[in-house]
């Protein structure tokens, strides 16, 4: 232990700062991240609430009610992006995509579509529009949690 005497105390300063100062930034962008993860639930929540999370009224044409709220959500969408760590960014503007697309969009240039929330039957199985919303909903949520 005696070498530590020998090592100057200014070290023991800059390395404490510097402890201090990574801290300080990682409290910073998690409130930041959960400050836009409040704000961007809120909107969906806002925005989406006669289908999402629970179902009281299902419109009766479901593409035009979602591109109705496309504006008000890419908007959320961007801002809460931005706030994500680097390495979420894909998977998120992946869910992002599916939500206004799906998986397999009818044309690559497709902004918005929405055609999968009307329902379809496929091989003798019913895709539930319903489901399929909420789905990709909490598919786009799950970034908001730490």
């Amino acid at each position: 232990m005696d070498f530590i005497k020998e090592i100057p105390s200014g070290i023991f300063i800059i390395i404490s700062a510097l402890i201090g100062a990574f801290f300080v930034v990682r409290n910073l962008r998690a409130s930041s991240f959960r400050d836009a993860a409040i704000k961007f639930r809120s909107v969906i929540l806002e925005e989406l609430k006669i289908v999402y999370p629970t179902v009281t009224t299902w419109p009766e044409h479901p593409p035009t009610f979602l591109a109705n709220k496309f504006i008000s959500l890419q908007v959320a969408v961007i801002e809460f992006e931005a706030a994500l760590p680097w390495y979420r960014r894909f998977g998120f503007r992946r869910a992002w995509r599916i939500y206004r697309v799906s998986d397999e969009p009818r044309s690559e240039s497709s902004e918005q579509d929405y055609f999968q929330y009307l329902g379809a039957t496929i091989d003798d199985h019913y895709i539930d529009p319903r489901k399929l919303l909420r789905q990709n909903i909490d598919r786009l949520l799950k970034y908001t949690r730490t």
